[in-house]
């Protein structure tokens, strides 16, 4: 193959920039190559490492089964795979995983009433995966001889939002990985119709909450920082408690499962714009007593019992949510027991 002096064979092409020394020595790549390899490359595959070794840690500590683990483990493994072929220059998969992730993002963005309270963190990797489409879209253009501006520009954009992202992503990694580490806590899970337990949450003021009063719809959603579906279900639920804000006999309460101040809590919240959603505090475990063993979770409770559960998250939680408590504001105490 002839090849242009000064050129670095990419896919079977040359692109211009690349250093080389004595004929058919290579000594270095261009620092927007390996730059956007960098990034590109660590975009993928923090996250894949991250949940594969939240994925084993969680089976090897006994919290869940290989068979339910599997398909994490087997995406976890797939952007593994696609991270090392980006880091070897090769295009195709990346590209394909990021327009994929983009119009994901995109589409959620559009679906919902108030982009904005998705919080930054979706702008973020909405930004990331167009500075990685762009970089590999101006990689191909430099290959072709046109421009390098388009392909260093988004090299140098890219390596900078990874890098500033870094400390909040390492800071997101060890609430995962902490998680992971911590005791299974095993408990009796209270059914619909029961009787709920004699419970006291706290707010982030530090006033006491508790499930007792009469003819009164409790909204009690448990979740955590490190819980991506969870951070997928609480603007739902808050745009549902919104709609409720007027309604004195419909309260909700989401309720942290986790050792944090309020301050960090509130922040966590503000910073997702999740400010219309009352947050509070377990201090005294009483999750435990409700039988929470896997996040998000969110019961309804009317007149001291378990109305409904809500486990993990679906798209349109929301709905189901809204639609249960207008069946349940009209359903008086008799009906109730009834139904149960």
């Amino acid at each position: 193959m002839n090849e242009r002096p000064g050129s670095l064979p990419l896919g079977g092409r040359s692109c211009p920039g690349d250093h080389l020394g004595p004929p058919g020595r290579r000594l270095s790549a261009p620092w927007w190559e390996v730059a956007g390899r960098t990034a590109l490359a660590g975009a993928l595959g923090v996250p894949g490492l991250t949940f594969l070794m939240l994925q084993l840690l969680k089976v090897l500590g006994g919290i869940s089964g290989l068979r339910s683990a599997l398909p994490t483990l087997v995406i976890a493994t797939c952007l593994l795979a696609v991270a090392w072929q980006a880091a070897h220059g090769r295009t195709l998969l990346p590209g394909l995983l990021l327009a994929a992730y983009a119009a994901t993002l995109a589409a959620r963005l559009v679906g919902v009433g108030d982009p904005l309270r998705q919080g930054n963190a979706v702008a973020v990797h909405l930004l990331v995966a167009g500075l990685g489409i762009a970089w590999i879209a101006g990689r191909h253009a430099a290959v072709r001889r046109r421009t390098l501006l388009p392909v260093q520009a988004a090299a140098l954009g890219l390596g900078a939002l990874c890098l500033a992202a870094a400390p909040a992503a390492a800071a997101e990694i060890g609430r995962l990985l902490g998680s992971a580490l911590e005791p299974p806590v095993r408990t009796t899970t209270v059914a619909v119709g029961e009787p709920v337990p004699a419970l006291r949450f706290t707010t982030l003021a530090g006033e006491p909450v508790t499930l007792q009063a009469p003819r009164v719809v409790y909204v009690v959603s448990f979740w955590a920082t490190w819980c991506a579906p969870c951070l997928l279900e609480l603007p739902e639920l808050e745009a549902v408690a919104r709609r409720a804000a007027a309604d004195p006999a419909v309260r909700f309460l989401a309720v942290n499962t986790e050792d944090l101040a309020p301050e960090s809590i509130r922040a966590f919240l503000d910073q997702r714009n999740l400010t219309g959603l009352p947050a509070c505090l377990d201090p005294e475990g009483a999750s435990d007593g409700l039988g929470v063993r896997s996040l998000p979770l969110t019961l309804l409770v009317k007149d001291g019992r378990v109305a409904r559960r809500f486990e993990g998250y679906r798209n349109g939680i929301g709905v189901e949510i809204e639609t249960e408590i207008a069946r349940l504001r009209r359903m008086g105490r008799g009906s109730l027991e009834a139904a149960w």
